[in-house]
């Protein structure tokens, strides 16, 4: 009877841990909810650096009122799952964009991708960041919105051998306010 009790004792207190370390998650993210990334429609006609890139418009969203740190956006399909699949890229990944800082804003950039295939797999990213309060998340292709409790090594995980200081990629240094505005940089590109 004792063993029993004392068994349920325990049931009962780690329950009542879980659901309180849920609710402090779920407070935690109210920034990390408002952070967001969407690989648009549409190939961009520019030339590539390999045969196999393709260039996508890319949609970088953070409505909170705060900026958010240490962010990258990887490029992936919408078929990863963080932590189930593990994403093959290059020997030298370079599909990838990385942002010291994004202020409160929405922001269009171009960012290179392996393009659509068979069986509705499409370019999608995934974002990585630190919020106001140091804590780290992850934003995976699907939507879902991760509390990372131990910190990924971002460049091991996706196969980066190193941040670039000046761009590989020569679209990577545009940013845009608005899709028509990134439409007419590609226009401009392509008339030169």
């Amino acid at each position: 009877m004792n063993i029993f009790l004392l068994y349920e004792s325990f049931s009962i207190s780690n329950k009542a841990l879980k659901i309180q370390e849920d609710n402090q998650i779920k407070q935690m993210s109210d920034q990390a909810s408002k952070i967001y990334v969407h690989t648009l429609e549409g190939d961009l006609p520019l030339k590539s650096i390999s045969n196999h890139t393709i260039y996508r418009p890319i949609m970088i969203g953070n409505s909170s009122s705060e900026p958010i740190y240490q962010v990258w956006i990887i490029s992936a399909i919408n078929k990863y799952s963080f932590r189930k699949n593990k994403i093959r890229f290059d020997d030298d990944n370079y599909k990838y964009l990385f942002l010291p800082i994004l202020t409160p804003k929405i922001t269009y950039k171009i960012i290179a991708t392996d393009g659509s295939s068979m069986g509705g797999v499409r370019p999608e990213a995934l974002i990585y960041f630190k919020d106001s309060r140091g804590k780290r998340w992850l934003r995976d292709p699907k939507g879902n919105l991760h509390f990372i409790k131990e910190r990924i090594d971002i460049p091991k995980e996706f196969n980066i051998n190193e941040i670039k200081e000046i761009p590989i990629d020569p679209y990577e240094r545009y940013s845009f306010n608005s899709i028509e505005d990134l439409k007419k940089k590609v226009e401009e590109i392509n008339q030169t």
